[in-house]
């Protein structure tokens, strides 16, 4: 083979390399408007601006660590009071966070991942509280994110019927059951998004009257449903973007979901990790 002939194959691999290069561009340009066709067909809840929490909420225990300087401070316990919205700090109180941030490492669904298994592609089956229904998860493990790749299948557990809803929106095959609030007859759940370190989380409320789903709010956290069923509060997890604080050293804030008004309501602000702990009794 001469040097004209290498000169040309060259060329010719130029040409490929160049045309494949936008065929991949279009094909996510593609996705990324197919994404957001289908976002919209999925109500998002916003967090309201400013702390101001509803004044009757469910009190609560959390914990709270500052950072200082740009160092990490110490985990001092927080009730969240029910008379005015606020917090104050508790004294004698006997426990410790239950998740450590400050190694970087967070429990992303914490005991919730019993409920997800060690199946690549279902989940567990949750039965409703009055025993009269169950919903699980089905899905392909592509480890990107990908469209209707999530079914929901919710079963009568008397009749053995069952119904699957596809789940609406992009997922990488991560999918985590929560909780049933069985009054009000919802299901939620985290769905896992993105594949890289930064990846995150989508805190969703499926509604079982009529079959819609409803994206409370995106998390690297946990949830945890109030014992009258009106409320929820959730970690938002890493917020990178709002309060990058050093080299693995991010903020968690808490967020208070009302069921009945269908709003946000964030509770915690400032550079700190805050953990809710456990429900007043």
């Amino acid at each position: 083979m001469g040097k004209g002939e290498d000169k040309e194959m060259i060329r010719r691999r130029e040409r490929q390399i160049r045309l494949m290069k936008r065929i991949i561009l279009v094909f996510f340009c593609f996705l990324l408007g197919f994404s957001s066709a289908v976002a919209e067909k999925m109500k998002r809840v916003p967090i309201e601006s400013g702390i101001n929490p509803p004044a009757k909420i469910s009190p609560f225990c959390f914990w709270r660590m500052e950072y200082s300087g740009g160092k990490e401070g110490k985990y001092k316990p927080f009730l969240m009071n029910d008379k005015n919205g606020k917090f104050k700090k508790l004294s004698g109180f006997k426990g410790k966070p239950r998740v450590d941030l400050k190694s970087g490492i967070y429990c992303s669904y914490g005991s919730p991942g019993d409920l997800r298994g060690n199946d690549l592609n279902k989940s567990k089956e949750v039965v409703s509280p009055d025993g009269d229904q169950s919903i699980r998860f089905y899905w392909n493990m592509t480890f990107a994110d990908d469209e209707n790749n999530v079914w929901l299948i919710l079963k009568n557990t008397k009749t053995k019927r069952e119904e699957k809803v596809f789940y609406p929106g992009s997922c990488m095959g991560l999918v985590s059951p929560l909780f049933w609030n069985g009054p009000k007859n919802l299901f939620y759940f985290m769905v896992g998004g993105g594949v890289t370190t930064d990846s995150s989380s989508g805190l969703f409320q499926f509604d079982v009257s009529d079959k819609s789903f409803l994206y409370v709010g995106t998390t690297n956290g946990r949830a945890f449903l109030s014992p009258d069923n009106k409320w929820v509060v959730w970690e938002t997890g890493r917020m990178m973007s709002e309060c990058g604080v050093g080299y693995k050293m991010y903020c968690t804030h808490l967020v208070l979901y009302d069921v009945d008004k269908g709003k946000n309501y964030q509770l915690t602000d400032g550079k700190s990790v805050n953990l809710f702990d456990h429900w007043k009794e």
